[in-house]
């Protein structure tokens, strides 16, 4: 695997974590605290429009 397409999978990566994070809060805090009840924070919107571009910048670049 070159440099490039390891920098394109740690963004991937990164990205994708952020938002499997963002999706475990809103549905149930850390540690019982906090959490949106099953609700989508504005933080959780905003980390899968990230993980989107992400994934749409390495897919541009792979074709």
């Amino acid at each position: 695997m070159g440099e490039d397409q390891i920098n394109h999978a740690e963004h991937l990566a990164n990205a994708l974590q952020k938002l499997i994070d963002s999706v475990s809060y809103d549905m149930s805090g850390i540690m019982g605290q906090g959490g949106n009840g099953g609700l989508l924070s504005s933080d959780t919107v905003r980390a899968s429009d990230e993980a989107r571009l992400v994934l749409f910048r390495y897919r541009g670049d792979h074709e």
